[in-house]
């Protein structure tokens, strides 16, 4: 089972949109029991767009952790 980190919500309306969850050694978004690094579409409820993709996030908080320490 993959231990829950943070709750993923719409950033229009709350709607929650999955979990991020560390699964298997890595940090995954999980959305209806799929665990995926990738993930495109819209919110069902508002219809905001919605991108999810776990290089380009690793890559940014490598990028803010490294600005931090300087």
């Amino acid at each position: 089972m993959p231990e829950e980190i943070v709750i993923i919500e719409c950033q229009k309306c709350g709607q929650e949109i999955g979990r991020l969850s560390e699964f298997r050694g890595r940090q995954m978004l999980i959305v209806n029991g799929i665990a995926t690094t990738f993930w495109r579409g819209v919110c069902v409820h508002c219809g905001r767009e919605f991108h999810w993709d776990m290089g380009t996030k690793a890559l940014a908080e490598l990028i803010n952790n490294r600005e931090q320490k300087e």
